[in-house]
């Protein structure tokens, strides 16, 4: 026989005894990990129902605690014995039995060993059938049931017991709890409440309303009746505002006056609490985008221009075309304007977009009221303003000449002009008129009138106006026009009148002397003025509180002063210019107008200047309380502008230098007074 072939005579006795002692292992094993799975399984389920009951754990608490009963009871009968439960292996099997049995001393398992594999070259087929023989022998009395003992299951299955008749007598006590429980957990997204003595009914739709207008939350109480109920009011995820409620009739009510946010309720009612229902509040449509198109009129000469404001002023006949972009899809839009009649507005398909063109004809405020699509609310947006502006008449100043004039025939003359208008200058004419005949225009073209600046005008009259005489008078404005397009045509605007009458060369130097006398006038005032001054300065008294506060007050005096010097200098300059102009060149008249221009400058510059800033160092020192105060410094320089001053004065007339030397007299007087007493005093 060959070694290799396996046993001519298999060992059925000995496997089958061995697969029944792996099946009773097996069924072991399955049975202590089920108890563990229903022992943790009925423990967790209960544990998680009673959370479920005392807080209400939401969808989300509610799946994780399902997973978490699933994984937990999984775990603990894969720990108990399903990790155990194997495929059939007849060693294994063997070296159980053998463990169990404990004098055989591998015999079985060798067996088994030989019984499975072939012969290996050189082994004693004799030694392995006696092996086998001796295997089958020593089990042959063994009982399975001693091998695998079921008595270990006897304390999980009781613990099992006890539990599933606690569940038996629980839902025997409270049957619709308990179903309650398995229909939350299993499965944890079911809206089913647990049962309570007092029931409420509750609205189950959401509740819709228009912002701003009344809320109203009703319930029903039935079952065991409390008097009052809770009102839980909350706005996203902030903390619920608790509101105790009356209970009438088994009815409880409240109502919010206006709502502007949607929230969310809930009502409780002994140990009844309903699910947190959401009442939503649709809000106006807000406008996201506004693209007003604005197309002027011609004769603004303005592009067309697009703008994002809905409060705009706009020229007088501009076509204003409205496209606005909202956050809430509408059925119906409406313009209306202020003391007008609606104007239905064109709404795009999805309601997103609507859209109008009007003419802009007054100046007016407006709102736009719509539909909205999905619940059919009607609201009305803020009040906007439309500022019609009309158009302005031009706007011109003659600046040059400042003043009428009285000129010799052939004098230069230099016209010019300032004007602007809100939408551009159209036409631009000289006006004038000839003694009392018919006014005539001469139209010219200025440089540039956007900027609003200074224009020369370039009309020379001595070209349109040869045959001129003396005695005739020449009376001009500058009339401007725009392009508005009026009933009466264009506005039109005119600048202040200017005439020049033309004098003999004697007349004309009558009249230049007049204007300088009137000029000396105001001289003579401001001398008066300065000796004024000189007085209260000479009276100060520099241990007064007021020390101080006069001087600064006197040396702003002085500055006033020199600026109407400076002003009178400026008089003398246009004489002397326009003597220029006349062709005016002999230095008999000339040259007076030089000196007392001259002499302004030096009593502004030097004089009277010196006295100011004298009158301030006296106050700074004061303020300092220096030991070298000297009034007497200030006092003098105000004395010397007083002198020159007084000097020009003189030469107005007989009439003003007997005034001007009665003051100078007097101001001696004052100033040697002090003297004199000291000298008696001193005798």
């Amino acid at each position: 026989m060959n070694a290799n072939e396996p046993l001519a005579t298999p060992i059925e006795t000995l496997n089958a005894r061995v697969k029944t002692i792996w099946q009773r292992s097996q069924m072991l094993h399955f049975t202590d990990g089920l108890l563990a799975f229903c022992r943790w399984g009925i423990v967790l389920f209960l544990v998680g129902m009673l959370l479920d009951w005392l807080i209400d754990l939401p969808t989300p608490l509610r799946v994780s605690l399902l997973a978490i009963i699933i994984i937990t009871t999984l775990y603990q009968a894969w720990t108990c014995g399903w990790r155990k439960v194997r495929r059939f292996n007849a060693s294994r099997a063997a070296l159980q039995i053998e463990e169990h049995h404990g004098n055989l001393e591998s015999l079985l398992v060798t067996a088994v060993q030989f019984s499975e594999s072939k012969m290996a070259p050189g082994t004693s087929r004799t030694l392995q059938e006696v092996t086998c023989r001796k295997a089958e022998e020593a089990i042959a009395d063994l009982e399975t049931r001693k091998v695998v003992l079921f008595s270990e299951l006897r304390r999980p299955l009781i613990i099992g017991l006890a539990l599933a008749l606690l569940v038996v007598g629980f839902s025997a006590y409270n049957g619709p709890f308990l179903a309650a429980g398995i229909a939350r957990i299993f499965p944890p997204w079911s809206a089913v409440a647990y049962p309570t003595r007092t029931q409420l009914e509750v609205d189950p739709q959401k509740i819709i309303v228009q912002e701003g207008t009344p809320a109203v939350i009703k319930a029903k109480v039935l079952g065991v009746i409390p008097d009052n109920a809770e009102l839980a009011l909350r706005t996203g995820d902030g903390e619920p505002r608790i509101h105790e409620l009356n209970i009438t009739n088994g009815q409880c009510e409240y109502s919010i006056k206006s709502a502007y946010r949607s929230f969310e309720y809930r009502i409780t009612a002994g140990d009844a609490k309903s699910p947190w229902q959401q009442v939503e509040v649709i809000s106006s449509p807000r406008i996201q985008q506004a693209n007003v198109k604005l197309t002027y009129p011609p004769y603004t000469k303005r592009p067309t221009e697009t703008v994002e404001a809905l409060t705009i002023t706009v020229p007088e006949g501009t076509t204003i075309n409205w496209q606005l972009t909202l956050d809430r899809a509408v059925s119906q839009a409406t313009y209306t304007p202020t003391g007008g009649k609606p104007t239905p507005l064109d709404v795009s398909d999805d309601g997103f977009t609507v859209t109008m063109q009007a003419p802009a004809t007054q100046s007016r405020g407006y709102s736009f009221s719509w539909v909205e699509k999905d619940h059919g609310f009607s609201f009305t947006s803020p009040n906007h303003y439309l500022q019609v502006a009309p158009d302005q008449a031009p706007r011109v100043e003659l600046t040059s000449p400042k003043k009428h004039l009285y000129a010799t025939l052939g004098r230069q003359l230099d016209l010019a002009f300032r004007g602007r208008d809100d939408h551009g200058i159209g036409t631009t004419h000289i006006t004038y008129r000839v003694n009392k005949i018919e006014e005539q225009k001469v139209p010219f073209t200025p440089a540039d009138l956007s900027s609003g600046s200074e224009q020369k005008i370039d009309w020379d009259y001595r070209k349109t106006l040869p045959d001129l005489a003396i005695g005739d008078s020449v009376s001009f404005v500058v009339e401007l026009t725009d392009s508005y397009p009026g009933k009466d045509g264009p506005h039109v605007a005119r600048s202040q009148a200017r005439r020049i009458t033309f004098l003999s060369e004697r007349d004309y130097l009558k009249q230049i002397d007049k204007q300088k006398q009137r000029l000396l006038l105001k001289l003579r005032a401001l001398y008066r003025e300065q000796r004024k001054v000189h007085s209260t300065v000479s009276k100060l008294d520099p241990t007064a509180s007021e020390f101080i506060q006069s001087c600064q007050l006197e040396a702003v005096r002085q500055d006033l002063i020199r600026e109407r010097i400076g002003k009178l200098k400026l008089g003398i300059q246009e004489l002397m210019d326009d003597l220029k102009a006349n062709n005016i060149t002999d230095e008999s008249v000339t040259a007076i107008l030089v000196r007392l221009h001259s002499d302004l400058q030096k009593i502004a510059d030097n004089h009277v200047a010196n006295a100011a800033t004298n009158l301030r160092e006296l106050a700074a020192a004061a303020q300092k309380k220096s030991d070298t105060l000297n009034p007497s410094i200030a006092v003098n320089s105000v004395d010397n502008a007083a002198r020159e001053l007084a000097c020009l004065v003189l030469q107005i007339g007989f009439r003003e230098a007997t005034e001007v030397m009665a003051r100078e007299l007097h101001a001696i007087a004052e100033n040697q007074a002090p003297m004199r007493l000291q000298t008696i005093l001193l005798e």
